[in-house]
């Protein structure tokens, strides 16, 4: 089964991106999966740090799937 790319942001030209690897038949269903199993929010505690970040997998859009992997 192919894997595809789904890419948002950049954090090396602003403050957030992430990357996901998702396995699935075709780019609408490795959306879905992704829409499916997104947290909305991931909280990292460090000894100083709190970071929570917010994720809105419906805005995840068929643009931000890349090329079957």
């Amino acid at each position: 089964m192919p894997e595809y790319q789904i890419d948002v942001g950049n954090s090396t030209t602003g403050p957030v991106g992430f990357v996901a690897y998702v396995t699935a038949d075709n780019p609408e269903k490795a959306l879905e999966k992704l829409r499916q199993h997104c947290p909305e929010a991931h909280e990292i505690e460090l000894e100083e740090i709190e970071l929570i970040a917010y994720f809105n997998p419906k805005a995840v859009t068929l643009g931000d799937v890349m090329e079957e992997l």
